[in-house]
């Protein structure tokens, strides 16, 4: 998954536990994902937010 390749090379210790959980650093994170125009082309932002 790109989020946890990112995280990873950022110098987390990331692990996707799947359902769109993830465990980063011992803590659980959900993420979230939502679509903004950004001048006429869609972007997708994602969002961890803390269990």
């Amino acid at each position: 998954m790109v989020v946890e390749r990112e995280l990873t090379r950022r110098g987390y210790d990331a692990v996707y536990e799947g359902n769109r959980y993830f465990l980063i650093d011992g803590r659980s994170y959900l993420l979230q994902g939502c679509t903004l125009p950004m001048g006429g082309v869609p972007m997708q932002r994602t969002v961890l937010k803390p269990m």
